[in-house]
């Protein structure tokens, strides 16, 4: 029976009984008790009774249906739910024989089903761990495109994304968290994307201790930072970030903080003029010009600490960025630096990115960072079959020769843990991975940092 033809059949029998209760509320009284109910009295009660029964079924109908539509809805989620738990005793048995010394069972079907990247849902109406699929503005900050969302974006079955409930034309789904809300402000920046107020709160507190994150942006498009703070709710969070705003705003090399080590902090743009300055924080008195504690009228000297900084850096080899004078060290990857100032140089010489004749990596560095990849990718597979990990790198460095550096990056969602480039944290979920170079990252670092 169609919906239509259902919610027809219920409202006749609504009108029918309401006309059947109308006509019992006028004789009521009008009977001689005791006497037997008329031909037409039991007419009407055995009329009463079968639009009653109508409704009742009407009412099954409906809630056989609604369970229909949430079974063809879910049935690819429920049986990724088996497969994981399935695969989860798999490892569980592996596990145990690993550590009573036994060999290790061969890989049973579930598990290779889960590990294998093509391991997918194809749910077009809700698909996990992916972008909206129509953006109010084509962003320059590419994740993957609509074509290819079905075959890039991976699902997690441990974590799937519960059913949207029915919303207003006025809802929005936040970039971040992909969370349907109502919003209150305007915090969406030239990319065309909408932010919930709770990520922002969580963007905000992280860029108090992370200044890579300044200015706040999303797909490389800056917030409005008055719309920002006008957002936020909790008057010591808007006073911090507001602070902390001014701090960042302020070049690096022209920043005085306080040189107490217990307090820190950020104090004025320095100045020329030999002039003390009292921080309001601990009531140090500070030398605008040098930046160490107030000497009277002494000549300013250089720190000692910073003395012995610099030499430190000499003997280990590490930088000095030409845009904030912070020290940095390579570990891996090539020789192009970004500074947490957005300064970018080569890491032999420190001149600006591209304007020397330098080699753009070291050979060793680029195998380490085509291991950790290869290992992100495989993982455990990495310790298991060793020669196909191996096989793997050799082609990570090759890729890696060629593609090392990306002028901007498209990113695509990969299934299974790792940890981030960029920020170093162990993702247990998913990493973003770019499709040039190959970096594998967070969705904060590509979505906030790196673009």
């Amino acid at each position: 029976m169609a919906t239509a033809d259902a919610e027809t059949f219920a409202l006749i029998a609504r009108l029918l009984l309401d006309d059947i209760n109308e006509v019992e509320r006028y004789r009521k009284g009008k009977r001689n008790e005791g006497s037997p109910p008329t031909d037409e009295e039991l007419s009407f009660t055995a009329q009463q009774k079968e639009m009653q029964d109508l409704l009742s079924s009407m009412q099954d109908l409906r809630v056989a249906q609604g369970l229909n539509r949430a079974l063809t809805t879910d049935d690819a989620i429920l049986s990724a739910f088996d497969i994981a738990e399935r695969s989860a005793d798999d490892d569980r048995r592996a596990a145990i024989a690993l550590s009573s010394g036994l060999p290790l069972p061969p890989r049973t079907d579930y598990q290779q089903r889960v590990e294998d990247r093509g391991f997918s849902l194809n749910i077009p109406d809700a698909p996990i761990h992916a972008p909206p699929k129509k953006p109010s503005a084509p962003p320059s900050f590419v994740f993957v495109r609509q074509d290819e969302v079905e075959s890039t974006v991976s699902i997690n079955p441990y974590r799937s994304k519960p059913n949207r409930p029915f919303h207003s034309h006025t809802a929005k789904d936040c970039i971040s968290c992909m969370e349907s809300f109502t919003p209150s402000h305007n915090l969406r920046p030239a990319c065309g994307h909408d932010w919930c107020s709770r990520c922002i709160v969580d963007l905000v507190t992280a860029c108090l201790k992370d200044e890579s994150l300044y200015p706040l942006r999303c797909c490389g498009q800056n917030f409005v930072e008055s719309e920002i703070l006008a957002s936020l709710r909790d008057r010591r969070l808007h006073s911090q970030f507001r602070l902390k705003a001014q701090e960042f705003a302020t070049p690096p090399l022209q920043r005085v903080y306080c040189p107490e080590p217990r307090c820190s902090s950020f104090l004025c743009p320095a100045s020329n003029v030999k002039k003390s300055v009292a921080c309001e924080s601990c009531g140090e008195m500070v030398c605008l010009a040098c930046k160490s504690l107030g000497h009277g009228d002494e000549d300013c000297v250089e720190q000692a600490a910073l003395t012995e900084l610099k030499e430190l850096a000499r003997e280990k080899g590490w930088q000095t960025c030409p845009g904030c004078h912070a020290v940095v060290e390579l570990n891996y990857g090539c020789y192009h630096m970004t500074c947490r100032c957005r300064a970018e140089f080569c890491y032999i010489c420190a001149v600006p990115w591209k304007q020397c004749q330098c080699a753009q990596w070291d050979e060793e560095r680029l195998l380490d960072t085509a291991r950790q990849r290869v290992a992100n990718d495989m993982g455990r597979e990495a310790m298991i079959q060793p020669q196909l990990y191996q096989a793997q790198v050799r082609q990570a460095v090759n890729h890696l020769r060629v593609n090392h550096d990306c002028q901007s990056h498209r990113w695509r969602y990969r299934s299974g843990g790792g940890r981030c480039e960029e920020c170093h944290h162990n993702l247990p979920q998913y990493l973003l991975v770019c499709r040039g170079c190959g970096m594998q990252a967070c969705v904060r670092c590509a979505r906030n940092r790196l673009v």
